[in-house]
């Protein structure tokens, strides 16, 4: 069950029973116990700013993170956790839509003991009111919707010329941004509202913040059946800055 309202503090379980969705009753008990690492609804409120700190404490951890690491689109956690496993000092807070991989996401990263894994069910539209400006030192959109079936629906993209101004307000001046796309078009397009939001494209193959290439669940499948993959990452300029 996807999350498309705008609101991010909105409860989407609202009116919704257990029987009805089996994650529902655990999205509701980590939001009021914490027993995963994950919130959602009115459990985001006062986040803003504050991410390392809150997920830290509620880790028992007695030093916050060094950096923070979003990935919009997490789905089952693959990426996300090997990721968190690599660089225990950096949080990685994953988001996505449905409950299934929210939860499912949230449980792995528990079953491994990880105390830097953090996840999110919202509209990752609404990123500028979950996170603060310059709070986030890296996102990573790996494969999203790219919306080709008909020529018309490209206008659910989630990566168009606004988002990707949200996402230069909520980077750190350091920040980074690593984008990988089986559509050539959506790349592309992706690539110039970047550059149209103020963000610089570098030429090496992936962050320079992280030790490796990260291959996803769906890129493995592409690359199984031998079909071609777009990927880049930028940087925002001193002159495009919106903090």
């Amino acid at each position: 069950m996807p999350v498309k309202h705008p609101d991010p503090f909105a409860y989407s379980t609202d009116g919704l029973s257990d029987q009805v969705n089996p994650y529902v009753a655990a999205l509701r008990a980590a939001n009021e116990d914490g027993s995963l690492p994950l919130a959602f609804g009115r459990g985001l409120e006062g986040g803003a700013g504050h991410w390392r700190q809150r997920v830290a404490q509620h880790n028992g951890l007695a030093k916050s993170y060094e950096r923070l690491v979003v990935e919009i689109g997490c789905h089952l956690g693959k990426t996300l956790i090997e990721m968190a496993e690599a660089n225990p000092d950096t949080l990685f807070i994953g988001f996505d839509i449905t409950f299934k991989r929210v939860v499912t996401t949230a449980q792995r990263a528990k079953a491994k003991g990880l105390t830097n894994v953090f996840v999110i069910l919202a509209n990752a539209a609404s990123i500028g009111q979950i996170f603060a400006p310059g709070e986030i030192d890296g996102i990573l959109i790996f494969f999203p919707d790219p919306w080709v079936k008909k020529a018309r629906q490209a206008k659910n993209r989630l990566v168009d010329a606004e988002f990707c101004v949200r996402l230069n307000g909520v980077l750190s001046p350091e920040g980074f941004c690593w984008f990988k796309t089986d559509q050539k078009p959506y790349f592309d397009a992706t690539a110039a509202f970047l550059t149209e939001a103020g963000f610089e494209h570098q030429s090496t193959p992936w962050p320079n913040a992280l030790p490796r290439d990260y291959i996803s669940t769906f890129e493995t499948r592409f690359k199984s059946k031998n079909l071609d993959t777009y990927g880049g990452w930028w940087v925002p300029s001193d002159n495009g800055r919106t903090h």
